[in-house]
Order: C-alpha cells, then structure tokens, then sequence
C-alpha cells in the first residue's frame, strides 16, 4: 500500500506501476480479511478489519484511478506535460481547456462510431 501511494506522486508512464501495486494490495488485503474471517469463526479474538478494509477501498479507488488514465494516456500525459509548462494560473486554465476539447473531441468520436 505504501508503494503504491508513493508510485501514484511519479508523473506518467511511471505512475502506471501502481497498477501492479494495486493489484497486489488488493489481492492482500482480500487473504487477509478472509484469515480474520476464519480466526473469528474459531473464536480467536481478531483486530484489523477496519483497518484493512479501509486499505481494500482506497487500493481499489487508485487502481481505477490508474486505470483511467492507462486508458486515456494520451490525454492525460498531454495534460500533465502542458501544466508543466504552465506558469500562471491563465496557463493552467488554458490546459484544462485544452484537454475539455480534446476530451470532448474524444467522446464525440467514439459516440459517432457507435452511432454510425
């Protein structure tokens, strides 16, 4: 979990190392809820759950985070290379409205082909 959130700060395609992280945070957390569960059904007082289903829940919101942005790069990548370049704040709005366009651009594509 802590890799993943450290990998998370790295700009693009660094970033997208968090999928694996991700991935194994998730896989973890699930094994050992399912051990608590099992200690608990035998009666063995067990501490955490909270805790590692908390840890469950934001792997599993970064995980869709990453993957969003896996599935839009070129997007996301032209963004975050255009608000690196960005010194004032009519710069940065002037990203964000580069990337609406070039999001809307993008649904208006995939919306014609589904159409059509």
């Amino acid at each position: 979990m802590v890799a993943l959130i450290i990998v998370t700060t790295l700009p693009l395609p660094l970033r997208l190392a968090g999928i694996a992280f991700a991935v194994a945070t998730l896989w973890t957390a699930v094994q050992c809820l399912s051990t608590l569960a099992t200690l608990h059904r035998l009666g063995v007082p067990v501490r955490g759950r909270i805790g590692v289903s908390i840890g469950l829940g934001v792997a599993g919101v970064l995980l869709a985070a990453l993957l969003f942005q896996l599935a839009f790069y070129p997007l996301v990548e032209g963004y975050e290379r255009c608000l690196g370049g960005a010194n004032t704040s009519t710069a940065q709005r002037a990203c964000q409205d580069q990337t609406k366009q070039r999001l809307q651009e993008l649904v208006d594509r995939v919306s014609g082909q589904l159409a059509g």
